[in-house]
């Protein structure tokens, strides 16, 4: 290519991006609009949109060339214990040591493993470093060094390029506000809406061009319409990032970053307005009503009984087999129909009437125990 051939290319372009480089159009591109979120107004030229993807690409590039260098050296480590466990595992197989020698052998296999991985990554690294170096970056320079001398003239784009210049180390790692992270996941998923049509659509081919120049298209384009309802934002961002993000349960920071940003939302689906489920019912930790305040007195029969067996417990008289008795007697005395035990101060009981059932040999067996 000749010297005029290259200056009549140049005075070409100079020509049809001067005006719009001079005079910027209202009507932003998606790309523009997180530029700008990111790195404040001055990213609204297009001079200084060609600087950010030339300095993006250079900081790739340092990325991936310290990547490599890392890698390298991970490599010849690698390949230095291999040649150690090959050592090992012929030295103690010479010598016997069965045990050592499947250690060593296994030790061998995995850093054989780890070898063959890094050196994969490896080289896919020097792939995409070579690609950034000999394609996209001489792209991205020569682009740069179109639109810049498209703006000699223009005083307000170089001076937004030189506050840029210097603003650029000190704000590409900041926190963003939430509202800058809110219009940011909004933009980020009208884009994959738009996608995804044109995947489904047209093929992959429609898909990937999107990808590549969907987001130069301007944000009042029709594509971008429609695409999104104002719940359906709510609940991603609230999912990905935090409720301080996505703004109230209404939505209403969402169509106010949409209506901002020219995006017009689908209309929701017509119901009641949503709700905080209720919590669930729990059980009552205290009884309901006044607690007592009395002692509650159950009913026993007759207080004989058990004054006796509390009397005699006291004074120690009464073992546990005598407590068993007694509970038996009870039993039988409740069963039987009887007055009163033995234990009110009485040797001799008799029952109430006459007991059907009863036999001589049994009457004799409780006056026995009576007696006792």
């Amino acid at each position: 290519m000749n010297k005029a051939k290259a200056k009549a290319i140049l005075e070409e372009a100079r020509a049809r991006y001067g005006a719009a480089q001079q005079k910027i159009s209202k009507a932003l591109s998606l790309r523009t609009r997180k530029l700008i979120v990111r790195y404040g107004k001055d990213a609204q030229y297009p001079v200084c949109q060609a600087a950010l993807s030339l300095w993006s690409l250079e900081a790739e590039l340092a990325t991936r060339a310290n990547d490599g260098l890392e890698l390298e050296n991970t490599l010849n480590r690698l390949r230095a214990s291999k040649d150690q466990a090959r050592s090992l595992l012929d030295l103690f197989y010479e010598k016997g040591k069965q045990k050592e020698a499947i250690q060593a052998d296994t030790l061998l296999r995995n850093i054989g493993e780890n070898l063959k991985k890094t050196q994969e990554c490896y080289r896919a690294t020097t792939k995409l470093f070579k690609l950034l170096q000999g394609e996209l970056f001489p792209l991205a320079r020569a682009q740069f060094k179109i639109k810049r001398d498209a703006v000699t003239e223009d005083a307000k784009a170089r001076k937004a390029l030189r506050r840029l210049r210097k603003s650029w180390k000190a704000d590409a790692d900041r926190i963003l506000k939430a509202g800058e992270r809110r219009t940011l996941r909004l933009l980020e998923m009208a884009q994959k809406k738009v996608i995804r049509a044109k995947w489904a659509k047209d093929g992959y081919v429609a898909g990937w061009t999107e990808v590549a120049l969907g987001s130069d298209r301007p944000l009042n384009d029709e594509s971008w319409q429609g695409r999104l309802t104002a719940r359906e934002v709510y609940s991603h961002i609230a999912a990905t990032d935090d409720l301080c993000v996505a703004g109230d349960k209404d939505a209403k920071e969402i169509r106010r970053t949409a209506r901002g940003l020219e995006i017009r939302l689908a209309e929701d689906q017509r119901g009641r307005k949503w709700k905080e489920p209720r919590p669930k019912k729990q059980e009552l930790k205290k009884p309901r009503g006044r607690p007592r305040t009395s002692v509650e007195l159950v009913p026993y029969g007759d207080t004989d009984i058990p004054q006796g067996g509390e009397v005699r417990r006291s004074r120690g008289t009464i073992n546990s087999d005598v407590e068993r008795e007694i509970t038996r007697l009870k039993r039988v005395q409740k069963g039987l129909g009887l007055k009163r035990s033995f234990l009110g101060g009485h040797s001799k009981w008799k029952p109430e009437g006459k007991i059907k059932g009863r036999t001589e040999f049994f009457a004799k067996w409780m006056d026995s125990l009576a007696a006792i």
